[in-house]
């Protein structure tokens, strides 16, 4: 449980504080003559709960409890058997529940035929889906999990329940971005942030090493029509390059995998063959090119790059150097001593790497101290505040004027039990921290999640004080972060470990509404790719695409103003509009969230 003390008033349109005490998963049971199990979640928001009701052919435990959600199981013993002595063999048996908590009482009508008929068969994850649905009522933030007028469909696959509830919720804005199957179509789909994984019991915990084809990649149908995929990024061994276009997949045309979708089973399908790799498994990427160096339309190759899955421990360092930009005459001149950091995750596995990266990399002697840094959150969507909050430490933790401002204030859900229903961050001077007095952020539509807290509490600091400078496009737009909730059902070989949206967050002016995205300083978009979205760069260029290389687009961008060659525009990095999002808006290799790490 993370202990922190916070009051507030969340919006009301966000308020998913329950209106009752006492809340059940269910309000009645039948089952057929068999000795068996069923279950009954039990909410409690004020305190104690307690239950009447039990029989002997029908026992409860526990029968009391104490706030908050707790998984009651009830027995029931044969119907007609030695085992019910007394009980006449076509006798149907009945009972009553009652369950009381802060002066509400509720009831369960339970019923155990005296027939050996076939019920309706429970899927085999009905129970994990209702310990799931416990947690949701719970945990989860925007939306009403625990209001019976949202239906919970127990009886299904895992996943599908998970996605499936979550996008029926009423209220469920923060956790929805909606697209369009097709670029040039009105957003009529909806993709839930929040994600659930299923591993062997005992590893939920863990941070295995997992199968991946070392790359990161988009799609997009912008040119004549073509659906294909970009690649954005390579780990060192892919034989795929950064830029690289294709649209098949297994000599399967990513349109025909997409477009004839009736709903997300081959959109999943595709997903799946380039996101989950199987031992052993080769899939072939057929290749695409653009006709000219400045054309509009993408031509087969007619060539393959088959892809291997490796392990990969994806360290989120993806690029570091130091630099210097010479300013221009008019402006006084002089040199400027410049940070550069490419950062693709906030994962806390590699805190120490990010922390040595500081202390030798990027922290220098009095005298030397670097004025200006550039960091790299293009493609970096993911991760824990805690991160966030150690990187905005290292940067500007130390600055007079910064020190002790908030960082965030998380708010939760109501039931969460999270002392105050939130806790505060502050910025604070960290022994590794370089002090910098102005930060450049490079973004995308990719950048999401812990990057957008980031740049969010930077926003929220003085900008005379510490001056952020956001280069590059809006970015998604994930204002909420997630908890890990892992269940598992006793006797079962897997945990169920769900990410679940649970609190927002504000920082020291109170700004946090970034739904759609934060716009760069004055609105001015600018392009990763050279030349707008038209190409991959051309062979004659000599950085060739190469992460980190001065003549990146975005970095270029950057230090043009630095030196002085461009302006830097009037007016603070600010919430982006609404506007429809065309296309898929995620890359697909890694999930885009923004994790809270919680001490039970």
């Amino acid at each position: 449980m993370v202990a922190a003390s916070m009051s507030s008033c969340k919006d009301d349109m966000y308020n998913n504080e329950p209106n009752e005490p006492l809340k059940l998963s269910v309000d009645s049971i039948t089952v057929n003559k068999k000795a068996q199990i069923a279950y009954i979640g039990v909410t409690a928001r004020d305190g104690d709960w307690t239950m009447t009701g039990s029989e002997e052919w029908c026992t409860v435990s526990p029968a009391s409890g104490g706030k908050g959600v707790t998984r009651v199981a009830v027995t029931f013993t044969a119907n007609g058997s030695e085992e019910a002595e007394g009980e006449e063999e076509t006798a149907v048996r009945t009972a009553t529940f009652t369950f009381s908590s802060g002066g509400q009482e509720k009831s369960v009508a339970v019923k155990q035929l005296d027939i050996d008929i076939l019920l309706p068969n429970p899927h085999p994850d009905y129970e994990i889906n209702q310990l799931i649905h416990e947690e949701l009522a719970t945990w989860y933030y925007n939306g009403e999990p625990g209001d019976s007028s949202t239906a919970a469909d127990f009886n299904q696959e895992y996943a599908t329940f998970y996605f499936k509830f979550l996008s029926t919720l009423k209220r469920n804005t923060l956790d929805v971005k909606e697209w369009s199957m097709k670029l040039n179509e009105r957003n009529d789909k909806k993709y839930i942030y929040s994600y659930i994984e299923r591993n062997p019991e005992g590893t939920a915990d863990r941070m295995p090493l997992k199968l991946n084809y070392g790359m990161e990649f988009d799609l997009t149908d912008q040119y004549g029509g073509v659906l294909a995929g970009r690649i954005l990024y390579v780990e060192k061994g892919s034989p795929a390059e950064r830029g690289d276009w294709f649209h098949k997949v297994n000599d399967v045309s990513l349109g025909n995998w997409i477009e004839r979708a009736t709903d997300d089973y081959q959109y999943n399908r595709l997903i799946d063959t380039l996101v989950h790799p199987i031992l052993g498994e080769s899939p072939k990427l057929g290749m695409l090119s653009f006709s000219t160096l400045g054309g509009g339309q993408l031509v087969d190759e007619k060539k393959t790059v088959t892809l291997s899955s490796e392990l990969f421990a994806n360290n989120p360092i993806l690029g570091t150097q130091t630099f210097e930009v010479e300013r221009l005459a008019a402006l006084g001149g002089g040199v400027v001593n410049v940070g550069y950091l490419m950062y693709n995750s906030f994962d806390p596995a590699y805190e120490n790497e990010l922390i040595n990266t500081f202390r030798n990399t990027f922290k220098r002697p009095e005298g030397q101290e670097l004025d200006n840094f550039i960091l790299d959150l293009r493609y970096n969507k993911n991760g824990s505040v805690e991160m966030a909050e150690l990187l905005g430490n290292l940067l500007v933790g130390n600055v007079e004027g910064v020190t002790g401002k908030t960082f965030a204030k998380y708010e939760f859900a109501a039931d969460t039990g999270v002392s105050s229903n939130g806790r505060t961050a502050l910025f604070a001077d960290h022994e590794e921290s370089i002090g910098v007095d102005t930060v450049f952020v490079l973004t995308s539509k990719h950048t999401a999640g812990a990057s957008e807290l980031l740049i969010n509490a930077l926003r929220g600091l003085d900008q005379s004080v510490v001056k952020l400078v956001v280069v590059g496009e809006k970015t998604q737009g994930l204002a909420a972060g997630m908890v890990k909730r892992t269940v598992h059902n006793p006797g079962d070989e897997w945990e169920y470990s769900a990410w679940m949206l649970a609190f927002t967050c504000k920082n020291d002016k109170g700004n946090g509404d970034y739904t759609y995205g934060l716009a760069p300083n004055g609105g001015e978009e600018v392009s990763e790719w050279e030349r707008g979205e038209n190409i991959k760069w051309s062979t004659t260029w000599e950085w060739k695409g190469r992460l980190g290389s001065t003549e990146d687009p975005l970095i270029r961008h950057a230090v043009d103003m630095i030196a002085g060659r461009k302006f830097i525009p009037a007016g603070d990095v600010t919430n982006a509009g609404k506007s429809d999002r065309r296309g898929f808006p995620r890359q697909f290799c890694f999930p885009t969230n923004m994790v809270m790490e919680l001490s039970e």
